[in-house]
């Protein structure tokens, strides 16, 4: 994979390759490992940007061995209206850089009602913590902000700033949740949202944002996509 992103005072390009083993139970557990090596490149940086970023600047190579336990008891793939999800690994990460991430996320799915069409208004609960080991260079810190993360906040608008315009450079560590209620419009194809997120980072106070929204259920070869 590949992409090429501008960021507020630079540019960041990746190219990754990545593979993955994975072992399955009938329990619904799920071990695996998987492995990456990865090309950055911070580029085109404005000439007041902070040291955290002018010190990556140019190619920086990582190699990293992701071990995670996963477990999904959801009714559906895509659109989930019962059960959890859990998600926990740790990354180590070699090459120009050296440091560890931990993260885990779980989710419940609670169907609050349904109506005679067998249509269910459903309660997702969000959790999502992770923390770096060691010293990692801005692009592998977290940020928040955005679809997925703290919505009503920029995309990664949610980190310790430095610099003459407050750069964002990333934090060690993050704390999210979100409740988020889906409300489907006649079919479970269009609903309407409403949702509540909160998080912390390391630095800065408890940020939070209430919300609403439409959620519209795209259909594909594998199963329905949702676009918010």
């Amino acid at each position: 994979s590949s992409f090429y992103r501008y960021r507020e005072s630079n540019d960041e390009e990746r190219l990754t390759g990545s593979i993955g083993l994975e072992k399955r139970y009938r329990d619904d557990w799920r071990r695996g490992v998987s492995f990456r090596g990865q090309r950055v490149r911070i580029s085109d940086l404005d000439y007041d940007v902070p040291k955290e970023i002018r010190d990556v600047e140019g190619d920086s190579m990582l190699y990293g061995t992701r071990f995670y336990i996963r477990r999904d008891r959801t009714d559906n793939r895509y659109l989930p209206t019962r059960g959890y999800h859990f998600d926990a690994g740790y990354e180590q990460i070699f090459g120009d850089f050296t440091f560890g991430i931990l993260t885990g996320t779980q989710r419940w799915y609670h169907t609050l009602y349904e109506d005679l069409a067998e249509n269910k208004t459903v309660l997702e609960t969000k959790l999502h913590a992770g923390t770096v080991l060691g010293s990692a260079p801005m692009f592998e810190k977290f940020y928040a902000g955005g679809i997925g993360s703290i919505r009503g906040f920029d995309y990664r608008g949610i980190s310790p700033r430095r610099g003459p315009d407050d750069d964002p450079i990333g934090s060690d560590w993050l704390v999210m949740g979100s409740w988020e209620i889906a409300v489907p419009l006649g079919s479970q194809r269009f609903s309407w949202l409403f949702f509540t997120d909160i998080g912390m980072i390391d630095s800065g106070p408890v940020r939070s944002s209430v919300g609403t929204g439409i959620q519209i259920q795209i259909p594909q070869f594998f199963g329905p996509v949702p676009m918010r």
